[in-house]
């Protein structure tokens, strides 16, 4: 028996990448505030990724957001798709 998903999205309509998504059987409100808080949380580096991807290689002022919010030291630029070493 075939079932029916919905995928829910955040694009940034000025980069064109999409920030955060999801995949559920139905969306509900919940998702949707998740895919905002995906959107806005910085995201950890994660084992085996290239360290060209950390933020602290990004063309952000770094420094000056790590002032505002410690939890950029670990954080990683998002990637396009997993394997993918492009910022």
């Amino acid at each position: 028996m075939a079932r029916r998903v919905e995928l829910t999205g955040i694009v940034d309509l000025a980069t064109r990448t999409v920030t955060a998504d999801v995949l559920r059987p139905a969306t509900t409100s919940v998702d949707a505030a998740l895919l905002l808080a995906r959107t806005v949380t910085p995201e950890p580096m994660g084992p085996g990724w290239s360290q060209a991807l950390s933020m602290e290689r990004s063309v952000l002022p770094y420094e000056r957001l790590l002032k505002l919010d410690e939890r950029l030291e670990y954080a990683a630029a998002r990637r396009d798709r997993p394997g993918d070493d492009r910022l």
